[in-house]
């Protein structure tokens, strides 16, 4: 079987066993989000681990089957793997119990987003992440990575094809530990799912559905902002301190980083990035102009923003 299963006691361990390299065809793909799914609604399980035998975790979707070398790539399979592929990354992430991907070696292409989707990923310092797709006319993950990377680092592998190590993703929030060797990288994940079989299963898929779902709102909240920020705007002039309360020009100036929305306070220590966004801005004249009406202690006011 390419997809083992395998249940011990409350943990649940998918294992991708697709020799020589962990390819996977669009019924892997498919094996894959239904027993995610499954697990997700087994009462018995508060976790779900995702490892793979061999030499690396998964080398994407499998090219002899969507790409032979002759004649034309199938449209149908193509549209099968990416259809299982993006049910599998939403089984994983939707799923009721937090879900750990082990990953050591090469995690390329459509296996990327087996991590990238997880609650938590793990892995050992040779391990290598990549999206070649650009070199064969294959394009995807982009969205993933986004969730856990800056967008410049995101367009580097997606437009070149490069690999990122384990180590750099790990420097930006995309691993919770980097290990050793395969040994250590089992020992992690093993304590790491015990720890949470300690915890209530009930409380569990709370804490997970309320994570997701903030998530999700603060997204939409931001995307609403950028289409009409009138209503930031004014909200900005309401609540502004009483000593910055008279006719002067003023900047309201809002930094959010979105792989990690507690962390964007920092930002404002990027005075080279703010200065560049300030100025783009300003010599945009056809952006200032909008009128605003707001209260202030009772009284109400008019600005151009």
């Amino acid at each position: 079987m390419p997809i083992k299963i395998d249940k011990d006691k409350s943990i649940a361990q998918i294992t991708i066993d697709c020799p020589p390299v962990n390819a996977l065809t669009s019924e892997d793909l498919k094996l894959m989000h239904i027993a995610v799914d499954n697990l997700s609604f087994d009462n018995s399980i508060k976790v779900v681990i995702i490892n793979a035998i061999g030499n690396g975790f998964c080398a994407g979707a499998d090219r002899a089957e969507h790409s032979p070398e002759e004649g034309t790539p199938d449209k149908k399979i193509i549209k099968s793997i990416h259809d299982n592929l993006w049910k599998l990354s939403l089984s994983i992430h939707r799923c009721n119990v937090p879900v750990i991907s082990s990953c050591h070696g090469f995690v390329i292409g459509a296996g990327v987003f087996i991590p990238f989707s997880s609650d938590f990923s793990l892995a050992t310092k040779d391990t290598y992440f990549k999206f070649p797709g650009i070199n064969f006319k294959v394009l995807l993950g982009m969205a993933h990575a986004n969730r856990i990377m800056p967008i410049q680092l995101v367009k580097k592998m997606i437009f070149t094809g490069e690999p990122i190590s384990s180590n750099d993703l790990h420097s930006f929030g995309g691993l919770l530990t980097v290990c050793e060797n395969k040994d250590e990288l089992s020992k992690a994940v093993n304590s790491l799912a015990r720890k949470l079989t300690e915890k209530d299963r009930e409380s569990l898929v709370i804490a997970k559905k309320l994570l997701n779902d903030i998530f999700v709102e603060r997204e939409k909240i931001v995307s609403e902002c950028i289409k009409d920020p009138k209503e930031l705007i004014t909200w900005l002039y309401e609540n502004q301190g009483v000593r910055r309360f008279d006719s002067s020009n003023r900047l309201f100036l809002i930094l959010i980083d979105k792989n990690d929305y507690f962390a964007s306070w920092e930002l404002k220590r990027a005075k080279p990035l703010l200065e560049k966004t300030i100025n783009n801005f300003l010599d945009i004249k056809e952006k200032i102009g909008k009128e605003i009406k707001f209260n202030w202690e009772g009284d109400q006011y008019k600005s151009l923003a």
